[in-house]
């Protein structure tokens, strides 16, 4: 195979002889990028319409759908739905799922009927995107040039090591807090959106409040409304996971203005921060997860010199375990036992609860962190073409609150409903070192997980979730009763399902007296994708509406129904 040669200038020389290393660097990611669009521009007319959106996934007003079947009297409001939506613009492509712009829908249920509006969320990396019509910056799995740096900024940047600039696409979930919304990502970055044309209100750093970096796409909310938000500081490894309390909103003001910080807690390393998408919930205790996949302090500072994205500056350590605490909810302080669980990997919690002196860990867990790599674009098209899913399962793990009496090398679950272990060690104070319960089938692949969200931190009976990206066998999984039974809702190899939304109905009574709904996406461009309702009991359909097959539809990661 004949070698890809790039011509270099003599400065260019001079520069690949002082500084090798960075400049090899530049040079493979240069022609692994080049490859990567080409390819992508070779096989666009492959891709799933999904990875496909314009600028004309900005509609203007709301589209009335074809409904068939009967939607229930009682749903009436608006499923809102944010995930990586535009991947291209240009010549150039985004290469991770993660990275796309954020791209916010609406499918408004009303009087049995359904529209559906979506809309680019206008953030200030999205304009600049458009401004120089090219892909600018870093993001997750991509880096691309700035066009607004100067020759001699440029030069300098691959030789001062500095923080990378913060990027304000909003592309995981969107909450609502109030009667307001707010679009989140894992940065420290947030959205205010309109609720009506789903635009940009005002940009918020929650960085500006408390010292962090990072946050979450996922935060919990109390009955009261009060919200429970983790971010990461990558500046202080003793004060690496920050727990905050956030009040409701009143008036215009920036929520975050408010909060406090419940509690900080310290990395295992001095200069790697573990990577945290999730946390769990507890009616008294928050559950944390620190995995073996850990942000690189000193990757992340030489981003710019390296042209990398946050993706390079991840570590990965596959022999360590996830080290798991409890922090009291009101008080924030650490419970004394820290519980070591094999190597995995988990961007889901589903739901934790106490009951008997233990508290149970419900997860969606990855045998590693290579489901990181697994969602490279060329990885999941690939990994459809071959009809392999991706090996996403039900974990469960269950922690003892005590150790009083407890023997080293006895079992301290007590519950009888779980083969879950834990273990005291004989060395090292308060160490237990827990494994899964495997009573759970490990052929039922799942993520996106779903609860009724009146039993979050309680104990409870069921949990929805979906085979993403998995073309053999697409079903909105699951319904899984945690007493070890499925249902399915098959959409069929033409179409991939999203995450499953529950809502409850206003006169239940049971756990799943509700529906699903959820999106199910396209493969091709001949076909139409829609939103099924199922009867979230029988997980039956007993609705659908759908979409022209012309308009296309991302991918969405999160989001939820309001009345």
């Amino acid at each position: 195979m004949n070698k890809l040669r790039i011509p270099l200038h003599s400065s260019q020389s001079q520069l690949l002889s002082s500084n090798s290393l960075v400049t090899k660097a530049r040079i493979f990611r240069a022609v692994r990028g080049m490859s990567s669009q080409n390819q992508s521009q070779q096989e666009g007319c492959q891709q799933p319409p999904y990875f496909q959106l314009d600028r004309t996934a900005s509609m203007e007003t709301p589209l009335n759908l074809q409904v068939q079947g009967t939607i229930p009297k009682w749903l009436e409001g608006s499923l809102y739905r944010n995930g990586s939506g535009v991947y291209r613009v240009g010549s150039s492509n985004f290469q991770h799922l993660f990275d796309g712009f954020a791209v916010v829908s609406r499918w408004t249920i009303q009087n049995g009927s359904v529209s559906f509006l979506s809309s680019i969320v206008d953030t200030d990396t999205y304009k600049k995107a458009v401004k120089h019509n090219a892909l600018v910056g870093s993001t997750f799995g991509s880096n691309f040039p700035d066009p607004c740096k100067s020759i001699f900024s440029r030069f300098f940047s691959h030789f001062l090591p500095r923080p990378p600039k913060k990027n304000d696409n909003v592309g995981i979930s969107i909450i609502k807090c109030g009667e307001r919304f707010f679009a989140l990502t894992e940065s420290s970055m947030i959205h205010e959106l309109n609720g009506d044309d789903l635009h940009s209100v005002q940009k918020i750093d929650v960085s500006k409040h408390f010292p962090v970096q990072m946050g979450t796409g996922h935060p919990h909310f109390e009955k009261d409304g009060t919200m429970l938000y983790y971010a990461t500081n990558l500046r202080d490894y003793n004060k690496a996971y920050n727990f905050i309390r956030v009040p409701p909103p009143s008036g215009g003001v920036d929520p975050w203005s408010n909060g406090q910080i419940l509690a900080s807690v310290a990395s295992r390393w001095k200069m790697n921060i573990g990577y945290t998408h999730s946390f769990g919930l507890t009616e008294n205790y928050i559950v944390h997860f620190e995995q073996p996949l850990a942000c690189n302090v000193l990757k992340i500072l030489t981003m710019e010199m390296r042209s990398s994205s946050f993706e390079d500056t991840l570590v990965n350590y596959p022999g360590e375990p996830v080290s798991a605490f409890l922090l009291d909810k009101k008080t924030g302080e650490r419970t004394p036992i820290t519980y070591l669980a094999p190597h995995g990997f988990t961007f889901h919690f589903i739901n934790c609860y106490e009951d008997a002196g233990h508290v149970v860990v419900d997860v969606c867990l990855s045998e590693d962190a290579q489901i990181i790599k697994d969602l490279y674009i060329d990885a999941i098209l690939k990994r459809q073409q071959q009809k392999t899913p991706l090996n996403i399962t039900f974990g469960r793990f269950v922690l003892p609150l005590s150790l009083d009496k407890a023997e080293p090398g006895k079992n301290l679950v007590t519950l009888s409903n779980t083969n879950a272990s834990a273990v005291l060690r004989e060395k090292g104070k308060n160490i237990v070192d827990v494994r899964r319960d495997t009573s759970f089938d490990d052929t039922v692949y799942f993520d996106l997980p779903r609860i009724n969200y009146d039993y979050n931190g309680l104990k409870y009976r069921y949990t929805y979730g979906s085979s993403i990206f998995n073309t053999s066998l697409a079903r909105v999984s699951l319904k899984i009763d945690v007493l070890v039974t499925f249902l399915t809702y098959l959409c069929g190899t033409t179409h991939i399902p999203g995450e499953p939304v529950f809502v409850k109905s206003p006169e239940g009574t049971l756990e799943d007296d509700g529906v699903i709904l959820s999106a199910i996406l396209a493969q091709t461009s001949d076909q139409s994708s829609y939103l099924v309702v199922l009867d979230a009991s029988s997980f039956k359909e007993v609705a659908r509406a759908t979409l022209p097959s012309d308009i296309k539809i991302n991918f969405s990661f999160h989001g939820d129904f309001y009345f």
